[in-house]
């Protein structure tokens, strides 16, 4: 059975993912694509009169956290095991 290619990869300094494959940086753009559309949607309804902007930023930031807590969820199904890092392990810094 072949093996499955990771869609992230962990960070090499602090904690996360980053994409390394198509999949990946496809779903990260999705992602930014529509985080900017709910913003721009949500910019743009402000000079509305029957616009009640409590409700509308609390339903905002509804929508914004769920797209996030998606994004997070997928990085974490398809990519490595997240852990804090602080770059090449191997390497020893050496003093002159």
């Amino acid at each position: 059975m072949p093996a499955v290619k990771k869609w992230f990869k962990v960070r090499k300094y602090g904690y996360g993912w980053t994409p390394q494959t198509f999949e990946g940086y496809l779903t990260t753009i999705i992602y930014f694509v529509l985080f900017a559309a709910l913003t721009i949607i949500f910019i743009m309804r402000l000079g509305d009169p029957l616009f009640d902007q409590r409700v509308s930023v609390g339903i905002y930031l509804c929508l914004v956290g769920v797209l996030s807590i998606s994004l997070v969820v997928i990085a974490y199904l398809t990519g490595e095991k997240p852990s804090w890092n602080w770059g090449n392990k191997s390497s020893k810094s050496s003093k002159n």
